[in-house]
């Protein structure tokens, strides 16, 4: 089964919005996603063809939201991109 990638921008748009950029990655065979020691997100794609045993061939940071989607175009997966502010409690949580 191949996977489409769907990486957004950080742009202040909803993800739906068709000016709003993206990168598009079609033929996908596996994808990871994770944050660096500095939260920052990034995606590692292989494609067909492409040893898992190895370091992904192509790596894409991710500073929006994420979806993988099947041959349909159905969303099968997302992640949030946006690294988090772990050192900030919004003033209604904190007691």
């Amino acid at each position: 089964m191949s996977l489409i990638v769907k990486i957004m921008s950080a742009e202040n748009a909803p993800d739906a919005d068709p000016c709003k950029g993206h990168i598009l990655a079609a033929d996908v065979r596996h994808v990871v996603f994770d944050r660096d020691t500095a939260g920052r997100a990034w995606a590692a794609i292989w494609r067909p063809g492409d040893s898992l045993d190895e370091a992904a061939p192509e790596r894409f940071a991710v500073t929006g939201n994420a979806y993988v989607m099947n041959e349909a175009g159905r969303t099968i997966s997302s992640f949030a991109g946006m690294t988090p502010n772990w050192h900030t409690v919004p003033e209604d949580l904190a007691a």
